[in-house]
Parts: C-alpha cells; sequence; structure tokens
C-alpha cells in the first residue's frame, strides 16, 4: 500500500505499512522459553576464579536493542587462553558484549590496539560496572564504565591518594574511541588526562541530544580533586557527579564534570539516569532537602530542568520512610521508580522488606514482589530494575509462592508486567526447572551495580528479555558454577499486546531505525515502530480495557512528524503499528503519537509519547 504526503510539510515520495500482529495472535499473559548462558566460552567452559568476585557479573541490558554487556575475569570468551590472538589476555575483569545474533565481542579495550588493558599497567581490579545508553536510529550509542586501567586513554596520568583508583570511562564503538569523563584538576608538572585521585564509581548515562549528539553521565566518587575542589572536604564525602559527552565532527570529547549531590557520611550511592536524561535518582543518608533527616537510606529524585529535589521514600505526612530505602531505578520518562525498601509506613501492607514501585503521576506505592494473583511474597527481596518503557520490570527475590513451580527459598530472577500484573519467573530451564542456586544476587551480597536487568528489542517491542547472573548449576550449559563464581544468563519474553485505556501514558518513545541512505541527498529508507495496543467492547464500558474483551475493536494511531525548523507538522492517522517510509529528506525530525479506538460516539485514546528524535543524513 502506497500513499502519497502533500508538498510544503514533510517532503516524503513514498510509505509503505507493514504488517503488525493481527490481535487474535495475542497472548493473555508473558511467556519464556527459559534461560541460556551468555558466558561461554572457547571450547564451551568458562574459566572459575575462587574470590570475592564472581567470574561474571554487572550484567546490564541495552535499553532499546537487543544485546547486553556485563563484566568478567574470565580470558577465554572470545579466543583459547593460550592463543597469543586473544584479545584478552589480563586475567582481571574486561567488559563484554552478547547479542544472540553476533554472540561475544570484548568492549573495554584500547583503542590503538583493540585489546584488553594491560596487566603491566598495575591494573589490580579491571574494568566493569557498564552502562548502555538509547541507540540512536543508524545504531550508534555509547556506554559508559569504570576501570582502574591507565592506558585507556593516551596521556593518561594516576595522581591517587592510595594507589591506582578507578577511573570513569565513556566508549563510543562507532568512534572506536574512549573519553575519559572523572577528569580531575591538574596539579603543576602534569599534562594530559589528569584522572580523579580517590574511587569513582557507579556510572549511569543518558542520550540528550542528537544534533550534535549527546550523552549525561552520572557516578559517585569521594576524590578531591574534581571540580569543584574547594567543596570537597575529604575522603569520607561522597559526590555525585555529572559530565557531558559531546560527539561532534567524529570525535567525542567529555565537558568539565559538576558536583550534583554532596554527603559528608559517605552514604550516598546507586544513582540511575532516566532515559531522557532529566531526572536522576539515588539513594543517601544525607541532608538532600532542608529538614528532612534520616538515619536510614533514602531515595530522591533530582529534577536536572527545574534544579529541585524530591524525596520518593516518603510517608504520608510527607516525611521520609521509617526504613532503609535504596538501589532504585528508574524509567524513560522518570514516572515510574523501583527500589526496594525495609519501610513499613509506604502504604504497604508489609512487615518486612519488599520491592516498591512508585508511580509519580498518581503518587502511589505498590509493592512489585507479589505473584500474578497479587498475594504478597513470603521472601526477601534483592534487586530490581525496571524497563525505560515503564512497563518490564525484573526483580530478585527468594519467595516460594511467587510462581506455582518455585518450593525452596532460593533467591530467583522473576519478571514482572506492570500493565497485566503478571509474574513469570525467568531463573528457569527450558522446561519450566527453577534454578537451583541464587540467581539475581549472590550469597556473598557484595555491594554490586546490579545482578540483573531487562531489556527489549526496543521500547515498543514485545519481544523482551533479561539478564541475570546466577550459579544455578542447571541452568548452566558450560563451566560449574558455585555461589563465588556466577555466569550470566539471558531469558526471552513474550508479552502480549497492551491494553488501551483512557488518558493512558505512554513512557518512551517510538522506536526508529534508519533502514538505509539513499543516494543523491534522497533522504533515507526509515521505519517506526509503534506500541501495539488492543481493546474490545467491554473497554467502552468502565473506558478501561479489560483482560476479558468481546468483539475487538480496531486501534488507530494518530503519528505527528515535525521537521525542526519548519512550522508544519505532518499528522497521518495510521492502522498498523509500524510503517516504513521510503524517502525521508536529510533533517532533523521529531517524532511522537498515540493510539485511539473508538465505538460509536465514544472514543479512548492514550496520551502522546515523548517524542523521538532524528537526523536523516545526505548520502
Amino acid at each position: 500500500m502506497r500513499l502519497s504526503f502533500p508538498p510544503l510539510t514533510v517532503t516524503w515520495a513514498t510509505v509503505a505499512f507493514a504488517l503488525a500482529l493481527p490481535l487474535a495472535e495475542c497472548r493473555a499473559q508473558a511467556t519464556t522459553t527459559g534461560a541460556t548462558q551468555v558466558s561461554v566460552g572457547v571450547g564451551n567452559s568458562e574459566p572459575l576464579y575462587t574470590n570475592e568476585s564472581t567470574t561474571s557479573i554487572d550484567p546490564v541490558a541495552a535499553p532499546n536493542a537487543d544485546f547486553v554487556m556485563f563484566s568478567t575475569r574470565a580470558r577465554n570468551l572470545t579466543h583459547a587462553e593460550s592463543d597469543p590472538a586473544n584479545p584478552d589476555q589480563n586475567g582481571l575483569e574486561d567488559i563484554y558484549k552478547y547479542s544472540p545474533s553476533t554472540g561475544l565481542e570484548l568492549m573495554s579495550v584500547v583503542s590503538a590496539t583493540g585489546r584488553a588493558p594491560s596487566d603491566g599497567q598495575f591494573v589490580f581490579e579491571g574494568s566493569r560496572a557498564p552502562a548502555i545508553s538509547e541507540i540512536l536510529p543508524d545504531g550508534s550509542y555509547a556506554f559508559a564504565f569504570a576501570s582502574d586501567a591507565k592506558d585507556l586513554v593516551p596521556n593518561f596520568e594516576q595522581t591517587s591518594l592510595s594507589g591506582n583508583q578507578r577511573q570513569i570511562y565513556v566508549r563510543i564503538p562507532g568512534l572506536n574511541q574512549n573519553v575519559l569523563v572523572s577528569v580531575g584538576s591538574s596539579p603543576a608538572g602534569t599534562t594530559g588526562n589528569v584522572g580523579a585521585k580517590e574511587e569513582c564509581t557507579l556510572p549511569t548515562i543518558a542520550l540528550t541530544g542528537t544534533s550534535p549528539t549527546r550523552y549525561l553521565v552520572a557516578f559517585t566518587s569521594t576524590s578531591p580533586n574534581l571540580p569543584p575542589s574547594s567543596a570537597v572536604t575529604g575522603s569520607q564525602t561522597r559526590n555525585i557527579f555529572l559530565s557531558t559527552i559531546t560527539v561532534n565532527n567524529g570525535t567525542a570529547s567529555a565537558s568539565t564534570v559538576q558536583k550534583l549531590v554532596e554527603s559528608p557520611s559517605g552514604s550516598l550511592n546507586y544513582p540511575a539516569l532516566s532515559g531522557n536524561g532529566r531526572y536522576l535518582v539515588f539513594q543517601t543518608q544525607a541532608v538532600i532537602i532542608p529538614g528532612v533527616v534520616s538515619d536510614r537510606f533514602q531515595v530522591y529524585l533530582y529534577d536536572l530542568k527545574l534544579g529541585t529535589f524530591e524525596l520518593i521514600s516518603r510517608n504520608s505526612a510527607g516525611l521520609a520512610a521509617n526504613g532503609h530505602s535504596e538501589r532504585p531505578s528508574i524509567s524513560y520518562q522518570g514516572n515510574i521508580i523501583t527500589f526496594r525498601s525495609e519501610a513499613t509506613d509506604l502504604g504497604l501492607s508489609n512487615s518486612g522488606a519488599v520491592h516498591v514501585v512508585y508511580d509519580r503521576d498518581t503518587k502511589k506505592f505498590s509493592q512489585l514482589n507479589t505473584s500474578s494473583s497479587g498475594a504478597p511474597s513470603n521472601g526477601l527481596p534483592y534487586w530490581s530494575r525496571v524497563h525505560p518503557n515503564g512497563r518490564f520490570v525484573t526483580f530478585s527475590d527468594d519467595g516460594t509462592n511467587l510462581v506455582s513451580n518455585t518450593t525452596s527459598s532460593i533467591a530467583q530472577t522473576f519478571f514482572k508486567d506492570l500493565v497485566k500484573g503478571t509474574t513469570l519467573l525467568l531463573s528457569t530451564t527450558s522446561n519450566g526447572t527453577p534454578g537451583n542456586d541464587v540467581s539475581g544476587t549472590d550469597q556473598q551480597q557484595v555491594s554490586r551495580s546490579g545482578l540483573l536487568s531487562v531489556g527489549a528489542t526496543g521500547f515498543t517491542s514485545r519481544s523482551a528479555f533479561a539478564t541475570f547472573a546466577s550459579a544455578a548449576s542447571n541452568l548452566a550449559s558450560a563451566g560449574v558454577p558455585s555461589s563465588f563464581n556466577q555466569f550470566i544468563f539471558r531469558s526471552p519474553i513474550t508479552l502480549p499486546a497492551r491494553e488501551l485505556r483512557q488518558g493512558g501514558r505512554i513512557e518512551s518513545p517510538a522506536d526508529i531505525r534508519i533502514m538505509k541512505v539513499l543516494s543523491r541527498k534522497k533522504g533515507a529508507q526509515v521505519r517506526i515502530d509503534l506500541t501495539l495496543f488492543e481493546v474490545g467492547d467491554s473497554s467502552f464500558a468502565t473506558a478501561t480495557a479489560t483482560s476479558a474483551m468481546a468483539t475487538k475493536i480496531k486501534v488507530k494511531y494518530e503519528l505527528e512528524i515535525r521537521k525542526v525548523g519548519s512550522r508544519n507538522v505532518t499528522r497521518r492517522t495510521l492502522t498498523r503499528n509500524r510503517v516504513t517510509i521510503s524517502r525521508l529528506t536529510p533533517g532533523r525530525y521529531s517524532i511522537r503519537y498515540r493510539a485511539t479506538a473508538t465505538k460509536g460516539r465514544k472514543t479512548i485514546r492514550s496520551g502522546y509519547s515523548p517524542k523521538a528524535s532524528l537526523v536523516v543524513p545526505s548520502a
């Protein structure tokens, strides 16, 4: 089917619609085919290192692409350990990428050599804690990580107070470039890239601009030589710092870091940026808002646009919660926040620790670690991570009543569909047998950047997946894991279509991919994917969709595409949730959409999605 768009708006030649899945094929709830080990070495093995660090840790999923990253001490994930061509010979933690289509790839490399940092550079720990940005329409992205390597950037100078310390780096794979983010003030006699004097940890990254491309990075540090140096009084003062990475004319550079939050007690951790880069959540015991004092960790949100703080873990009186609240995660627009809490005054029925979901629109808390029928877990929570789309959450818990086939109190990894309310076990074999050892946590409870994550092939996709660390031997296909030596696993998830609700929020933008750049400045072939919604007769009785739908009613999509610099906006109504534009002329565009369904004189309409940015290059 071809449609011609009128001139004087956006100059398109043709538009072709791609078929979406028929609503009749929508499943009632999420399903999985079981966990697959991704940290598998050459020769179908992974070496074990019996020490405090697990063999493979820090798994993180790309927010809108089908790959994961993790850090590992294994040296045989790309070539046999004894092979001179093996780029990973340091025996320390390095960062790997796994994709179902391309397999494993070493990512924390020295740009000049393509090899892992040398252990001859006084590397004590290695590279870890990756954080992945949003994937741009042209497939480019960046990731941040912490490393105590000295040869990741040229002319690096370490002025550490107590030995070599981890720094924060951003790598742009498409440019084959590493950028030092934690740039310290330069003492007399030093030149080049001067690192922070003290440890820098827990990076988080968000895409904040596309013309030029800009990434915002946040991290924690106690270093006294990060600007403004005069504001940092000693090694017990922990701060959250921000820096912007700008990619322009094929080169990336970092801005001077700025201090955002200061905690004199040193108890400040786990910063997480929203996907749009506007909000930052974190935990601390410090006094962040005047008058809000607590000896327990509290979760706060900082609005980078308004420059204001908000106490998230608060009771009905607006006071700090009466128990520790920690390990927050946040959705793309910052409307959904998850965290672990021991507080008993958040309006929930818990008497102990729980996973909490906070909706900033409704100002309400709900318990995350419940069964599909709503029964609260009878076990302990560990970690939770929300996907940018605000619908998917993965969490770890050792409760035995969350799904029917878990009977022993071993921590497992679960998936929660916040729209449907269903809970799915992910740390399972293909035949549904739960993992026989901890998943999504570790028995030593060493501080990590996280031991699980959730991703999807796109913000709007129904093909989600989770990645997690596990010591379960019945999940492993190679090696013999233990509580000290965990492997990384990936579980695919298939979800039903989302039910259309009146005024329902679309938390993340449309997925946009440049399929082909055309010659002679004709623009590009671009594919746009939207969230698949469904609605039925019963929805119009209450203005809210239900799982027991009658006759299916067609959902339509109102798509708006604006060319930046032009007053004209192209608006089209689509009957499918995917559109391919054959010729989109060069320029910068903003794109948003909403879903509608009509029965008689009554219409159900969602809110608009956030705007997505698209830069169409000239050939």
